[in-house]
């Protein structure tokens, strides 16, 4: 063994170890972006799950209910806003101002004689998250 080469090895390990770990903590960055937008994807959807529940028990049972809507809890996405089209072929879109971030909806479907109004009773169509409002038949 020449004198040295110990020391050469070492060295070369070392780099390769360097730039091995330096690919893995670029890949997991990459792998927590996803998961971040995957994330608030879901959020959004449990929202409009949420709404489109909320209306149809008032469809379904002819009663007025006042209906908090969820507040978000991803620290990523900013405030969101829902906004409902009553009618035969209305729909339901939640969506938010956090860049990256797809609006979700429920389209084409019966809304007619569902009624959203806010607390000083008057009829609006676009209201945010966390807000309460009362939906009406």
């Amino acid at each position: 063994m020449l004198k040295g080469q110990v020391s050469l090895d070492l060295m070369l390990a070392i780099i390769a170890a360097v730039v091995f770990f330096g690919a893995l903590v670029t890949y997991f960055d990459g792998l927590s972006s996803n998961v971040q937008h995957a994330s608030a994807q879901n959020e959004l959807k449990a929202v409009l799950l949420d709404v489109y529940a909320a209306t149809g028990s008032v469809k379904a049972y002819g009663v007025s209910v006042e209906y908090t809507t969820p507040a978000l809890k991803n620290s990523t996405l900013k405030e969101c806003t829902i906004d409902v089209t009553a009618g035969a072929g209305g729909q339901i879109v939640v969506s938010t101002a956090s860049a990256g971030v797809e609006s979700e909806s429920y389209e084409n479907i019966d809304l007619s004689g569902v009624q959203v109004k806010n607390s000083a009773g008057a009829a609006i169509t676009k209201f945010g998250c966390g807000e309460t409002v009362t939906i009406t038949p």
